[in-house]
């Protein structure tokens, strides 16, 4: 690499497909999962009291019936995914972008998996009211990180996504990647 060389700008359309990669598998699952942390801790076994009645939420299972293990499993990943946008967002280092495009395919089908366990004993232990529409937040939930997975795909592949994580613009005389 020549010392002369420019470093590339981050293009938006790079910007829009790390923010909203990190925001679909990154953020949401954090915000839920603390969110479930927070009810866990303000709720006893059978529900928030709101005005001295015993509010039930939670769906069929409640707060508390989600273990430990489950959170871990939405979290991991999560913070992962997290690191990984991190370094993307500095781009300058070619292995990161692969990287990246690989662990958003790898995120979604993570979310497609655990949406589909969730469905699955939903449907064991019986249909109720929440659960309906629980579903229908999940399918609209998932329809978007899918087309934010295609969108992270189709544009880190463009040229301008390549250069900017070489960290160089190339010369006419050499082969790009």
């Amino acid at each position: 690499m020549k010392a002369n060389r420019t470093q590339p700008r981050r293009t938006l359309g790079i910007m829009l497909a790390i923010l909203t990669g990190t925001l679909f598998f990154a953020v949401i699952p954090l915000l839920q999962v603390g969110f479930t942390i927070y009810i866990r801790a303000v709720s006893s076994a059978d529900g928030i009291s709101i005005g001295g009645n015993i509010d039930p939420i939670g769906g069929p299972f409640g707060f508390t019936g989600i273990n430990d293990f489950d959170l871990a499993i939405r979290v991991i990943p999560a913070v992962f995914y997290l690191m990984l946008a991190i370094l993307a967002w500095r781009g300058n280092a070619p292995i990161v972008r692969p990287l990246f495009i690989g662990a958003t395919v790898v995120m979604f089908g993570w979310q497609c998996l655990l949406a589909y366990l969730r469905v699955r004993s939903y449907r064991q232990a019986g249909i109720f009211a929440s659960t309906l529409y629980e579903d229908q937040l999940q399918t609209v939930y998932l329809v978007m990180a899918g087309l934010t997975a295609l969108y992270i795909l189709w544009y880190l592949n463009r040229a301008p996504a390549r250069v900017f994580f070489r960290g160089y613009y190339l010369d006419a005389t050499e082969k790009a990647d």
